[in-house]
């Protein structure tokens, strides 16, 4: 492996910028990296490892701890090491419920060959957690994971949940912590299968269209649509004069034709990619109270740093949505080992939430249901009905666009009710979990429906999970036109 690090090498994503690289002059290493080299081989190809560092959340009882040293805002920091090379980030923000992000990305430019493999399945990337508060730090704990499938996830993007433990910090021996991150190897297929002809990669196939056909049917018309979204002037003669630039590129260099035809295929498929990152970054911005020609959205990006699923605006029908936002508390169900199916003194429990202004009874499941055997269903079916249009419910869609412009959530509890005795007819109900629902989320689905089962947090052990349960939620892509209809200014164009 050559050169696993070098200079401009490693950058990261800008916290709050949307899909914008720089390079990081905050990075701790113990060796400079100009220093940073292997030996050299020559069946070695070039690759790339990509890790991104989304959030970390603690547990109730880290927290704690971590309270018996440092009174102030606490900063949470996580150091790395792949091989013997060291690297750290600190959160950018205060440790705020329990949680914080990082929104990190880090490259590394690194040789692959068979020496690399054995190594990098070998050798786990160790993860180091500490408290920072003032200046000073204190060690938490460690974990660690192994990178063992290497040649079957090439260019294809895996995720991870990383937890931590330490008896030092909860005696219990539970959870104290755990970090998102995923990660990435990229390098190109066809000099991958070269040095393993048995590595199982996953390619793409790519039609061949000839050179008339896509001049005459992409580019002959100016101000085209591609899709629905518009694409200005200037937009498409820049693009026009990049295509010219690759033909005489390719002429030069004697190209094969099929080359030049899936180049600029892929060219047309890049304009029309650009065009709904475009939409979907301009609608993300309104539906954060910002103006929309505020996004600066021709730069590079991916889902993950740009922290919004690209919408898809191709073929794109107008239609007409019942104007009501639909809640239903389908299910829920408890897993083997939770706290819930230890205690004895838990029989029974229902469901309850608040919502545009409506709280307490009738927003409670109409039943409290008995306890059951891990992994089996309780079912609720419990469904409300929320109206949002905009002339006759002005109140109730002022309110959920507020909540969808903080990306606020909504918090389903679990309850439990004792049972009634003749001695104690009237007894006190006990929360035992909660489950979030993020507007962040249902804002960015693109079917009017959505079912999902969600995490049931346990409210003694904010790190525990009990289980998981089922919402359903109706009229998604209603509430979204309503959103967008009542923020947007009056000149912008949409399609909802």
């Amino acid at each position: 492996m050559g050169s696993l690090f070098q200079e401009n090498k490693i950058i990261r994503v800008a916290p709050g910028k949307l899909s914008r690289y720089v390079k990081d002059t905050n990075l701790g290493s113990n060796v400079p990296r100009s220093s940073l080299t292997y030996y050299q081989n020559e069946t070695a190809i070039p690759a790339r490892f990509k890790m991104y560092l989304h959030q970390i959340k603690i547990s109730r009882s880290c927290l704690a701890y971590i309270r018996k040293f440092f009174q102030g805002d606490i900063f949470i920091t996580i150091k790395w090491s792949m091989f013997e090379f060291e690297e750290f980030i600190t959160s950018p923000e205060k440790l705020d419920h329990n949680k914080t992000k990082f929104d990190f990305t880090i490259k590394y430019g690194l040789e692959l060959d068979e020496d690399f493999v054995y190594r990098i399945s070998e050798n786990p990337i160790t993860f180091k957690l500490h408290a920072m508060c003032e200046g000073t730090e204190i060690f938490l704990s460690q974990t660690q994971f192994f990178v063992d499938n290497i040649l079957q996830v090439v260019n294809h993007k895996q995720s991870q949940r990383l937890f931590f433990t330490s008896t030092d910090v909860d005696p219990n021996g539970e959870n104290i912590a755990y970090l998102d991150v995923w990660y990435k190897f990229t390098c190109k297929q066809k000099t991958l299968r070269s040095l393993f002809p048995s590595a199982k990669v996953e390619t793409k196939k790519k039609s061949m269209t000839k050179v008339a056909d896509l001049l005459s049917d992409q580019f002959s018309k100016k101000s085209q649509n591609f899709g629905t979204v518009h694409v200005t002037d200037s937009e498409f003669d820049h693009f026009a004069d990049s295509v010219l630039l690759v033909l005489n590129r390719n002429k030069v260099l004697k190209t094969t034709q099929s080359d030049i035809n899936t180049e600029l295929q892929e060219r047309v498929r890049w304009l029309r990619f650009e065009a709904n990152w475009k939409q979907t970054l301009q609608e993300n911005a309104i539906l954060h109270g910002k103006h929309p020609e505020d996004v600066i959205w021709r730069q590079w990006r991916e889902e993950d740093t740009a922290n919004v699923r690209l919408r898809t605006y191709d073929d794109y029908t107008p239609k007409t949505y019942k104007p009501e936002l639909t809640i239903t508390v389908v299910d829920l169900y408890f897993l083997e080992g939770c706290s819930v199916l230890k205690n004895d003194q838990i029989r029974q429990f229902f469901v309850e939430y608040s919502f545009l202004g409506q709280e307490g009874p009738e927003m409670e499941t109409p039943f409290s249901l008995a306890k059951v055997q891990a992994d089996e269903r309780i079912v609720f079916n419990f469904r409300k009905t929320f109206p949002i249009d905009k002339d006759y419910n002005p109140r109730n869609c002022k309110m959920l666009a507020d909540l969808i412009k903080k990306d606020d959530i909504i918090k389903f509890t679990v309850i439990s009710e004792p049972l009634e005795t003749t001695d104690k007819p009237i007894q006190t109900c006990t929360e035992i979990g909660y489950a979030e629902v993020p507007f962040s989320e249902l804002i960015q689905v693109e079917e009017n429906v959505d079912s999902y089962e969600y995490e049931i947090i346990d409210t003694n052990n904010t790190i525990a999970i009990l289980g998981f349960i089922t919402i359903k939620v109706e009229g998604l892509l209603a509430m979204r036109k309503m959103a967008l209809e009542l923020m947007a200014p009056k000149d912008y164009k949409l399609y909802v």
